[in-house]
């Protein structure tokens, strides 16, 4: 089974329980065991440096809105306003 995500392609990760960030695959790495995870290396523009994650930590990116930093932007409350 190939990649899921391909080189250039925006991806959400999410590192912490409340921070989900964009990044782009910058590099598809080759599978170390038959039955691993396929990796890849991102980056964001908010970072100086690559991570390297798994396929299944990845997701393709929501609709909502991120801030400049790649970081999502808090929801706001749907509630009434007097």
């Amino acid at each position: 089974m190939p990649h899921k995500f391909q080189i250039g392609e925006v991806v959400e990760y999410q590192p912490t329980k409340s921070t989900i960030l964009r990044f782009k695959v910058v590099r598809l790495m080759p599978v170390e065991f038959p039955s691993s995870d396929w990796k890849y290396r991102i980056k964001s523009e908010a970072e100086n440096c690559e991570r390297i994650v798994g396929e299944s930590d990845l997701r393709p990116p929501a609709a909502d809105d991120f801030s400049a930093s790649g970081q999502k932007a808090p929801r706001r409350s749907r509630g009434r306003h007097h």
